[in-house]
């Protein structure tokens, strides 16, 4: 390689990167065209008078729009899409009714400070925009819980969803045929013990609605598995005449259930309510003089011994 090549490098190198700067200032005062794609927000339309039920939209828009910029070139280097956002109201109208709206720049909003002016929008140059009736409901929330219990335990009572309803808000069409919210899945394995969590609401898909709240808080119950034979349980005869009883008026229930519900706290007097209808016994239906259970009950009847009681007159 010739030394010549070499000699005052330094030098020459701070000559191109001059020159490089100078032209690219050079370049950026001259002005130019760039398109860019910004943020659409469509606003609720225009509030009505007093009196008037507002409308919203109820049609899904795009939330991005192409818009062409004009400025030096130095400005729309540093303009970033963020500074730019384009707002649409519509007007009050009717509900269900359909609106042709064109985007026009003089929607657009600025937030910066760079000298660009916004000469058209590119596309989309028009939207439809479907207008409705907003109404609000209140909707029961519909746990889903998946449960896998260890061995020898069990689920006491319901499932609790706290709260158990929300409100739900939006297009008519939309909100009217919701019949509950369903919560994302509550999953646990080899659960031995009360279960607590917060779990995500999942909006309906499809639709456009707004929720009250975004979770809820679901919580089980889970005790160990006991097994309890409770004697001499009074039996109660339903909607009988006067001096109608059971014969024998005490049975013997074995039960099955939560450890903590069961051994301390059911009562053989008062607790298990146990019961015969008496009309069945008077049609001699097939199962007339069953002694049965309540139906809310929190444990699972095993055995009711005997099982069956005739109904006497005193």
């Amino acid at each position: 390689m010739h030394s010549w090549v070499l000699r005052d490098w330094g030098v020459k190198l701070g000559a191109g990167v001059l020159a490089a700067f100078v032209w690219f200032h050079a370049v950026t005062e001259f002005s130019y065209q760039r398109e860019v794609e910004i943020a659409l927000e469509v606003q609720e339309p225009v509030v009505p008078p007093a009196g008037v039920a507002p409308l919203v939209v109820a049609n899904r828009l795009p939330n991005k729009v192409t818009v062409a910029v004009f400025g030096k070139g130095k400005d729309l280097l540093a303009l970033r899409a963020s500074d730019l956002v384009l707002r649409l109201r519509p007007q009050q109208g009717r509900a269900s009714s359909r609106l042709s709206l064109r985007l026009t720049p003089d929607l657009v909003e600025s937030h910066s400070d760079l000298d660009v002016a916004i000469e058209h929008v590119v596309t989309p140059t028009t939207l439809e925009v479907v207008l409705d009736r907003r109404i609000e409901r209140v909707v029961p929330v519909r746990p889903c819980v998946r449960l896998q219990l260890a061995d020898s335990y069990t689920k006491v009572g319901p499932v609790h969803v706290e709260p158990e309803s929300i409100r739900v808000s939006g297009p008519r069409r939309d909100v009217q045929g919701i019949e509950a919210i369903i919560t994302d899945s509550l999953v646990s394995e080899n659960a031995a013990d009360y279960v607590e969590q917060e779990v995500a609401l999942i909006p309906p898909p499809d639709r456009m609605v707004t929720l009250s709240r975004d979770r809820v808080t679901i919580s089980v119950d889970i005790q160990e598995l006991a097994e309890y034979e409770i004697p001499n349980v009074p039996v109660a005869l339903n909607d009988a005449p006067p001096g109608a009883q059971v014969e024998p008026s005490r049975v013997t229930v074995r039960v099955k259930g939560g450890a903590d519900l069961l051994i301390p706290l059911l009562d053989a007097e008062g607790d298990l309510g146990l019961v015969v209808d008496y009309s069945r016994w008077q049609s001699q239906s097939e199962d007339a003089g069953i002694v049965e259970p309540p139906a809310d009950r929190l444990y699972e009847v095993v055995e009711i011994r005997p099982e069956r009681v005739a109904v006497v007159s005193r």
